[in-house]
């Protein structure tokens, strides 16, 4: 959509026209692959606001994300009353260091 690229920092008409030339014909493509990889992958149970944030903290400090899933689902099948996204962290880390 050239007139969302125009909204862009750096972005002028003439350069969107350019990024819809360049990708028209492209993105289709790219949709199909991403609905068929997506529908691919199992279905993950429902998680918190918190332990998304968590998530997303573990992912900015370069943890993959299966890693870091698996990291937050150990911690919480050990150890019951964390509620927050500090508390999931700090109990994460405490065991890590161990």
């Amino acid at each position: 959509d050239a007139a969302y690229l125009k909204t862009l920092p750096g972005i002028g008409e003439q350069r969107a026209k350019e990024i819809v030339a360049k990708l028209q014909g492209k993105i289709g493509k790219f949709g199909l692959i991403q609905d068929h990889a997506v529908a691919a992958l199992p279905k993950m149970h429902q998680t918190s606001p918190w332990q998304q944030e968590a998530l997303a903290v573990l992912l900015q400090l370069q943890y993959k994300k299966p890693e870091a899933m698996r990291m937050i689902e150990e911690t919480l099948a050990r150890t019951s009353g964390i509620k927050t996204t500090e508390e999931l962290l700090n109990e994460i880390y405490r065991h890590k260091v161990k």
